[in-house]
């Protein structure tokens, strides 16, 4: 899948020209409440009893995939 012609290295810019070419509404606030899921994933793992080497993994690709 590509974000605005990238398909590695995605950045949050890319992620908003797009919203801006589709005019998605309120793309910001998308993005920011997405990035706040996403770095509560360790506290969503403990309350579903994720083991730690699954929660440690994902945590990791999660950290290796964030756009920047």
């Amino acid at each position: 899948m590509s974000v605005s012609g990238n398909f590695a290295h995605i950045t949050l810019d890319n992620f908003r020209l797009m919203g801006d070419r589709l005019e998605v509404p309120g793309i910001e606030r998308t993005l920011n409440e997405v990035a706040q899921s996403i770095a509560q994933w360790r506290d969503f793992a403990a309350e579903a009893k994720v083991d730690q080497t699954t929660t440690d993994g994902i945590a990791s690709d999660l950290e290796e995939l964030r756009p920047r």
